[in-house]
């Protein structure tokens, strides 16, 4: 029994013993499996943000899969950041100047500081060097044009081709780089003179109905171009052109003699505007902005005649200038855009086309209309307002350069359905004539030659499946535009060398080439037309980098010294300023500001109420549609200043706003100087403020939609307030003029 006890006493103990070593096992166990579920948290912890990492860093590739130029100029970029001495990749070459020549100076210089790494002025100016670009035609040139073509439409390959000359320094330089004197006569492949240039020549070809143009080559005289060059140079410009894809439908040029010669030659006439090449039938006018400067120059010297069924009619400059003379002594004017640089004309005045256009304009006919009505001017001034308002129709018909516009005759639109005007204007100029000439002016013939000229090609593109034309583009403003952006770099040379001309060209040429849209439908930063751009780039640097040019004998340059005269001229004193007194009150005086502030209150209002589409606000205005007498008066110059039904035309005034813009108009001076005397800052809410505390003013801003009532009365102040500081720096202009001729007498 004993025994038995001890037996199961020591199992007893081997089973407690058992049990204590299976739990501390099993305790550990767990411990261990907690600290592995611990870890396996943390490695997933690590994973998520691992897995977000990924998915925040971007490859470039990704990035710029569709502009590959771009993520090749970053690549570049992290390279250049890496090895800065290396040299140059080729791609590096022509991405630099394609920045260069996109941004210009100013913008690639931004792009330095930005942190870009690329190349210094200095270095890209010695790889432009290997960028060939001479007088005459250039057939790479002409390949960058033809790889450009690739996407245009089949609209956009008819082209005019315009050229004309401008003024150079006569300055012979030597460059090393191409081993050659610069600055002499040079007409490219037709041979060089060694005398002195003066001139260039310069070819553009620009869309007729598109927004592309390019320079396409130029050419060095001493004078103008003799008409034999001439001939043969525009010939192989034309043929050059034809041969790159492009259908050369018009030749666009003035109207200098070596021009009226190569026409003779050719035998351009108006009953015969056009020649043939290489089976394309080619018109040529003249460029219309030149033909409204010849009408006004020959305006001036001569007295035109206008013959009609009845009677013949006289056109004076005289008119012109005595209407100015009498318009310019009051401050409420009706040609207030009339200045003394459009009456009397020094020598350059006389090539701003602005100025001719601005007299040939309907503000003019209407003032002078207006004079005659109101029995300022005699009846025979009214001739020389219609033929004032006939030359601003003509100019709008030649000058469509929109769709849609506030002037009807301005509406490409509408351009096939005025085409028979042509007709009615071509008549018009066999009307006139010059007696004090023994032959029919050259001016005459060049204007009916471009009427002409016009009316065909315009026949020819409708059948070609053309419904309008913007006539503004069959003139020599890119032409222009590019003369005055040649100018313009260097510091604004008015007088550029040869070497600084030719510099520009090819400075231009790859700007336009870039900013130019590959057709009328596409953007012009498209990534397939820059990567276009870097390989038109590329291949123009690629080989025959330097073209040879003979040199027959030396040439030594003699530069001349500049003349540098200091004609700097001190500003007037505020005391001299405020004391000219710039109204001067005329018989006729209160008549026309009257007739002014009808006008203007009419434009305010419709102004406002076009803005706002106020119904109420439109009752303001009254269409009357009885003939209006002298005797009346009223309102004269707003029927002289209507337009055609397409921009709605003005209305009259009611009797109420009659009275507030006559009163206005007439305390304005007296009001204004009182908000100014009062020293504040803000001197149209001051004079503002002063006018709604009138009666009339405080009546007519109580009635119906006082909000807009305000803005109508505020724009009509405003307007006030331009011609207040118009007639005050005229006045400032004056004195400086008084004073530079008091110290040139002096000096005298």
């Amino acid at each position: 029994m004993q025994r038995t006890t001890k037996m199961q006493l020591h199992c007893l103990i081997s089973i407690v013993i058992t049990n204590l070593s299976s739990s501390s096992k099993h305790q550990g166990i767990r411990s261990q499996k907690s600290n592995d579920n611990r870890r396996i948290q943390r490695l997933k912890a690590s994973v998520t943000t691992l897995k977000m990492k990924l998915k925040e860093r971007v490859d470039l590739k990704d990035v710029f899969s569709k502009n590959v130029t771009f993520r090749r100029l970053i690549e570049a970029q992290v390279e250049r950041h890496k090895h800065r001495n290396r040299a140059y990749t080729d791609f590096e070459k022509t991405s630099s100047l394609s920045l260069y020549y996109s941004c210009g100076p100013t913008g690639y210089q931004t792009l330095m500081k930005m942190g870009l790494h690329l190349p210094n002025r200095s270095t890209l100016g010695r790889w432009t060097k290997q960028l060939p670009m001479f007088p005459g035609l250039n057939h790479r040139l002409l390949s960058c044009i033809q790889k450009i073509m690739e996407k245009f439409n089949d609209e956009d390959l008819d082209c005019l081709i315009t050229w004309d000359e401008v003024g150079m320094k006569e300055f012979i330089e030597y460059n090393k780089f191409y081993d050659m004197f610069e600055g002499i006569i040079d007409f490219g492949e037709h041979g060089r003179t060694l005398e002195p240039a003066n001139e260039a020549l310069v070819f553009m070809i620009r869309g007729i109905n598109s927004s592309w143009r390019f320079p396409i080559s130029f050419y060095f005289s001493k004078g103008a171009t003799p008409s034999e060059m001439l001939e043969k140079i525009v010939v192989d410009n034309i043929k050059a052109v034809q041969n790159i894809g492009l259908r050369v439908r018009l030749g666009v040029c003035d109207m200098s003699f070596t021009n009226q010669g190569l026409y003779r030659a050719w035998s351009i006439t108006p009953s015969n505007p056009s020649k043939i090449f290489n089976d394309q039938q080619v018109y040529f006018i003249h460029d219309t902005p030149h033909l409204i400067k010849l009408v006004r120059n020959n305006l001036i010297n001569h007295t035109f005649l206008v013959r009609e069924k009845k009677k013949s009619k006289k056109v004076k400059w005289s008119h012109i200038r005595t209407f100015f003379e009498k318009d310019r002594r009051v401050s409420s004017r009706m040609a207030p855009r009339l200045s003394k640089s459009h009456i009397y004309l020094k020598d350059y005045s006389k090539m701003k086309v602005k100025l001719a256009a601005q007299v040939f304009s309907n503000s003019v006919y209407a003032g002078i209309a207006t004079m005659c009505r109101l029995r300022i001017l005699k009846k025979d001034f009214k001739d020389t307002a219609d033929f004032l308002k006939k030359i601003d129709e003509i100019f709008d018909f030649l000058n469509m350069s929109s769709l849609r516009n506030d002037k009807f005759g301005r509406c490409a639109a509408f351009f096939y359905q005025k085409i028979g005007k042509l007709d009615d204007y071509f008549e018009f100029f066999e009307s006139v004539s010059i007696p004090s000439m023994s032959r029919e002016p050259e001016f005459l013939r060049g204007l009916k030659l471009t009427l002409r000229g016009i009316k065909h090609l315009a026949i020819d593109l409708y059948k070609e499946g053309y419904r309008h034309i913007y006539t503004r583009n069959l003139q020599q403003d890119c032409l222009e535009n590019f003369f005055s952006l040649a100018r313009s770099k260097g510091g604004h040379c008015r007088n550029p060398t040869a070497r600084c001309f030719r510099t520009n060209f090819r400075f231009l040429f790859f700007a336009t080439l870039i900013h130019s849209p590959t057709s009328g439908n596409t953007e012009n930063c498209s990534e397939g037309s820059f990567q276009k751009y870097v390989e038109n780039m590329q291949s123009f640097m690629a080989s025959e980098n330097r073209d040879s040019y003979e040199q027959k004998r030396k040439v030594i340059a003699r530069p001349t010294d500049d003349i540098v005269e200091d004609n700097k001229v001190g500003l007037q004193s505020a005391a001299e300023f405020y004391s000219v007194n710039v109204v001067r009150k005329l018989k006729f005086g209160k008549e026309q500001e009257s007739e002014v502030a009808l006008y203007m209150g009419a434009a305010c209002i419709k102004a406002i109420t076009n803005m706002s589409s106020c119904e109420t606000c439109e009752k303001m205005l009254v269409q009357r549609t009885e003939q209006i007498t002298p005797e009346m008066g009223k309102y004269s110059l707003v029927d002289f200043k209507q337009y055609d039904r397409f921009s709605n035309g003005l209305a009259y005034l009611s009797k109420s706003e009659s009275d507030l813009f006559q009163f206005v108009n007439s305390t304005f001076t007296k009001t204004t100087c009182q908000a100014l005397n009062s020293g504040g800052t803000k001197v149209l809410s001051g004079v503002l403020d002063r006018f709604e505390k009138q009666l009339l003013v405080i009546g007519w801003l109580k009635e119906d939609c006082p909000d807009h009532r305000r803005q109508i009365l505020q724009h009509f102040i405003r307007a006030k307030m331009y011609q207040l500081v118009k007639d005050k720096n005229d006045a400032i202009r004056q004195l400086r003029s008084w004073s530079q001729t008091r110290r040139d007498l002096r000096n005298q």
